[in-house]
């Protein structure tokens, strides 16, 4: 145990700091760059574990154990220095030798990347001296040459690889023929490398100034060592942290958090509905704007179309009171929040409460007037104004259920249809089958979401099987409930940049969706820090989901919902202080009302006014956010928002 510790901390020590490499690299004739974990990584945690990914890809039984006891063997048997990929074929037995060796090569140059840390260093070096390549590998000089092509690493003077001479860096007699061949003094060659005794202590013993780099520099804005400990996660980690660019923090969350939810939920969808037989894919408004967008890109539509369908709860639930206008029953499935307003209920009715000011004032109403949603419905002054209002609700109901006919008609609900949200309660696929029905609509419509909590069951009850969750499903299984605590977090990454849809309307190129205004647009057009804060952490996601997409591991990992959704999990559920001020004083506004993701006062402010605390942790949307925000140490803060929960429930 203490040898494998002191083994990593050597690994992951430097010499210097990277930015003295610049000026050494102007002293010198020569600089020299080791390859393997210098100029290039692997997408695996570790170097043998391309041998687990050649296992999946060709399934030999324990190829993996086999592999490296062959390279023990294939060393115990050589008389030179070195081996080579051939010398431990030769070991590994069997009758599938040349199909795996094939494999083995095509896994090394398919999971090498270049190394981002020292790549600028690389290309500074090509304009300021020779650069020489030295490896202490058993690959060919074929195989490492396509390796670097790939790479873009080209224009360098030599390449010096061990089993081609029977020499080694490790004991130094590699290093002694590169002076000799390039005919230097070693004074005049620094080299680059990441092992503390191959690439440092021997090139140093022959006299060569020397630099060590750490195999391992943590690139990604935070520790998301998978708890579970799976080898899929860890994959997913390794190849993040190479490829991730460093510099806007946003764009940068995207890569790394919103991207592989994304890009998991994207492929889940198309998989789930190539299984199911599903004919198109409609996305709904709005945060099914960014998932179609990258469903297309990933060239799904073609083979299953995708449509992208203007609908929203207000614009489906308020055509259906020309029908259905009952007091208690409108009451009673208002979409506003626990408590609300005047004017939140009006627009949850499709009117405006500003043209009713007379009727609202002569029932002692006021406008500020914060009232409990589940009061509503026997609170007697807002009966007797619903029942001033009734005739103009019906009305505009009326006017709004003919236009939402006519939009819905555009599109064929006959087919087997996916329709794919965010998701959470059913409320919106249960609002557009019974539209559908109730116009009497053929339809054959499956959901899915990025995850459906306890809720559902009530609200999609009779709809069992027509209704999936990518990362938490209550609908169809005893799963838990994983988005309560951070939930404006994670509907934030979805944000399209246009407002909701309110109705529908008649124009000269026929009937359109009518849209609210949006939230982060300032009046004279321009967009807040907070829509462009969200534009960035998109454009991040589509950074992943364009790397990842082609590399063999998108194939071979299981990219199930624990491992592409556990870093948006764990940044809601275990908040570091990095991601609170990423998103803490982001707005967040619920039906009309603006309030913080988690934007605590003061631990002191809330001493002495404990009615704000609470109230400013009901409206907060990020609950774990807003605690730690507040006090700022390590604390069980997801155990102390399900004690919180549990007892508001009570």
């Amino acid at each position: 145990m203490i040898k494998k510790l002191l083994r990593e901390k050597m690994d992951n020590w430097s010499s210097c700091e990277m930015s003295e490499l610049y000026k050494k690299i102007d002293s010198v004739e020569y600089v020299s760059f080791d390859i393997f974990d210098t100029l290039l990584k692997r997408d695996v945690p570790n170097p043998t574990d391309v041998f687990k990914i050649v296992e999946r890809k060709t399934n030999e039984k324990n190829f993996y154990e086999k592999r490296k006891k062959a390279e023990v063997l294939a060393r115990a048997k050589s008389d030179s220095k070195e081996i080579t990929l051939d010398d431990i074929y030769a070991c590994y037995g069997g009758n599938r030798t040349d199909i795996l060796k094939r494999n083995e090569i095509n896994t090394e140059i398919e999971l090498s990347s270049i190394n981002k840390e020292i790549q600028s260093i690389f290309y500074y070096a090509l304009k300021h001296s020779k650069i020489i390549l030295i490896s202490d590998m058993y690959l060919s000089r074929n195989v490492i040459e396509q390796l670097l092509e790939k790479n873009g690493i080209s224009g360098f003077k030599k390449l010096y690889i061990s089993n081609e001479h029977g020499m080694t860096k490790a004991d130094g007699s590699l290093f002694k023929y590169v002076c000799n061949d390039l005919q230097v003094k070693p004074n005049k060659i620094m080299h680059i490398g990441n092992s503390f005794k191959a690439d440092y202590l021997k090139a140093k013993a022959g006299r060569i100034p020397s630099y060590k780099i750490a195999t391992y520099n943590r690139r990604l804005q935070r520790n998301y060592t998978p708890k579970d400990g799976k080898f899929d996660s860890k994959v997913l980690d390794a190849f993040l942290n190479n490829h991730v660019d460093i510099g806007d923090t946003y764009s940068q969350f995207g890569y790394e958090v919103f991207g592989p939810l994304l890009y998991g939920f994207v492929k889940w969808i198309y998989t789930e509905a190539q299984k199911e037989g599903i004919k198109q894919v409609l996305f709904l408004a709005r945060d099914g704007f960014v998932m179609k967008k990258l469903y297309d890109s990933l060239g799904y539509d073609k083979d299953i179309p995708s449509l992208y369908i203007e609908v929203s709860r207000r614009s489906l639930r308020v055509p259906r009171l020309a029908k259905n206008s009952e007091f208690e029953k409108v009451m009673s499935s208002l979409s506003v929040p626990n408590m609300t307003n005047i004017i939140q209920i009006f627009d949850s009715l499709g009117l405006d409460a500003n043209n009713y000011r007379q009727q609202i004032e002569k029932n002692n109403i006021d406008f500020t007037l914060q009232i409990k949603r589940d009061n509503l419905v026997h609170d007697e002054r807002v009966r007797k104004l619903y029942e001033e209002i009734h005739e103009a609700l019906r009305r505009n109901a009326t006017d709004e259920y003919n236009n939402l006919v006519s939009y819905l008609q555009q599109f064929d609900f006959s087919k087997k249809t996916a329709i794919v949200d965010i998701g959470w309660a059913g409320s919106m696929q249960k609002a557009l089958t019974d539209t559908l029905n109730d116009i009497h609509i053929d339809n054959d419509i499956y959901g899915y979401y990025v995850g459906m909590t306890n809720k559902s069951k009530i609200i999609l009850r009779g709809q069992e099987g027509k209704a999936k969750g990518y990362a938490f499903d209550c609908f169809n299984r005893q799963d838990e409930e994983l988005e309560s605590a951070y939930i404006g977090l994670i509907e934030s990454m979805f944000l399209e940049q246009d407002g909701s849809v309110k109705r529908y309307i008649q124009t000269e190129d026929g009937i359109v969706a009518e849209r609210y205004p949006y939230e982060y647009r300032m009046p004279d057009g321009e967009l807040m820090l907070e829509a462009k804060m969200i534009a960035r952490v998109q454009e991040g996601a589509f950074q992943f989901a364009s790397d990842y997409n082609p590399s063999i591991l998108s194939r071979i990992l299981s990219n199930d919902f624990s491992m592409m959704y556990d870093h948006m999990h764990r940044v809601g559920n275990e908040p570091e202080m990095i991601n609170i001020k990423q998103f803490g004083k982001m707005r967040f506004f619920n039906c009309g009302d603006e309030v913080y993701l988690a934007n605590p006062q003061s631990f002191v402010h809330y001493i002495f006014h404990v009615k704000e605390l609470k109230r400013d942790i009901y409206d907060c949307q990020w609950k774990i956010g807003f605690m730690k925000a507040l006090f700022r140490i390590k604390l069980p803060y997801s155990k102390i928002f399900e004690t919180l929960r549990r007892k508001a429930n009570q």
